[in-house]
């Protein structure tokens, strides 16, 4: 074999080991790529079942969640936000967190401070917020915000919002009930410390007027002339004596006369709709000049001996004051002015 054969077959051995380590080569790059391939799909699942997570997470909480970007924009949101804030599609779908502030601060019973807050904790880019927001409908929510991390970087906040109008009403209703309880006995130690009727008949008017939340309260004695017509005004709270002097003594109308007769309690939301409420005459209803009533509440005073001895009133110038509750605590006082007394 010549040389210029040898030189040919060591080139031919070379080319063939080359074409083999491409081939190789090629092989593995191809099996990195179905790898990373079939890689890329896993974590695409895993996202996909993350994202699905992440919102039926969101759909399930009772808060409303907004989550906003650093340059003001919505990156995330839950039907809840959108419900509470009675937010339209078409406003959520600007993903323009400005716009639904101005949409949401209206609804607030101080709009300039709503927004203030906000523009406040953007500026400050504090860790956490926390307030409460008095809405113009009687609701009242929390709000706390938190800056949103991803790998330690600072991209946006998320913002919640929790409506406590229940509990705040039950808390309200709580301390109600306990200022009235309070009240209550502290009437009762009242009457166990006076011997003065008159005095002791006071503070239960008092004691009524305020508890109720009425304008006025007054205690008739139940005395009657040849008519059955006379009741004397025994205590007043709430008002001078001298703006009812004028107008003489109450008649027995359909409204005023069944307490001083030991019937069931009289409450009416507005009394000019009631249509027990202006059938008698001279007047027909209220005498000119008397002081306006629309709510009303009228419980009898039976003594211990079952007689009849007045009648408690409330009343107030705006209708619907007087509850069912509050029926029931006066209700209560009346029986603790049931004391035996000389009638006057």
């Amino acid at each position: 074999m010549s040389e210029s054969d040898d030189e040919d077959l060591a080139l031919r051995s070379v080319a063939m080991q080359n074409a083999q380590s491409i081939l190789f080569a090629r092989q593995r790059a191809e099996q990195e790529l179905l790898q990373a391939k079939k890689t890329l799909e896993l974590r695409t699942q895993e996202l996909a079942r993350s994202l699905l997570v992440m919102r039926a997470t969101l759909d399930s909480t009772w808060d409303g969640i907004l989550v906003t970007g650093d340059d003001g924009s919505i990156i995330e949101h839950n039907e809840v936000y959108a419900t509470m804030w009675r937010i339209p599609p078409e406003k959520v779908a600007l993903k323009e967190h400005r716009s639904l502030l101005e949409f949401t601060s209206i609804q607030s019973c101080d709009p300039a401070r709503f927004v203030q807050r906000v523009d406040g904790i953007y500026a400050t880019s504090l860790p956490e917020s926390f307030d409460v927001l008095e809405l113009s409908d009687g609701r009242v929510f929390e709000r706390f915000s938190k800056r949103l991390f991803v790998d330690e970087t600072p991209v946006g906040r998320v913002w919640s919002f929790r409506d406590i109008t229940l509990r705040r009403k039950a808390e309200e209703a709580l301390r109600d009930e306990t200022r009235m309880l309070e009240l209550l006995n502290q009437t009762g130690i009242t009457i166990a410390a006076k011997l003065d009727l008159e005095v002791l008949v006071q503070g239960i008017t008092d004691a009524a007027t305020q508890l109720s939340g009425a304008a006025f309260g007054a205690f008739f004695y139940n005395t009657t002339d040849e008519r059955g017509d006379a009741f004397f005004l025994y205590t007043l709270s709430g008002a001078p004596r001298d703006a009812f002097a004028r107008f003489g003594q109450p008649r027995a109308t359909a409204l005023f006369g069944p307490t001083f007769k030991g019937e069931a309690p009289i409450r009416c939301d507005d009394v000019l709709s009631d249509p027990r409420y202006g059938k008698s005459g001279p007047h027909y209803g209220m005498p000119r000049g008397h002081p306006p009533v629309r709510s009303y509440l009228a419980v009898p005073v039976v003594s211990r001996t079952n007689e009849v001895i007045g009648s408690l009133f409330c009343g107030h110038p705006e209708p619907r004051i007087f509850s069912e509750r509050t029926e029931r605590f006066v209700v209560g006082l009346a029986a603790q002015a049931a004391v035996p007394g000389r009638r006057r």
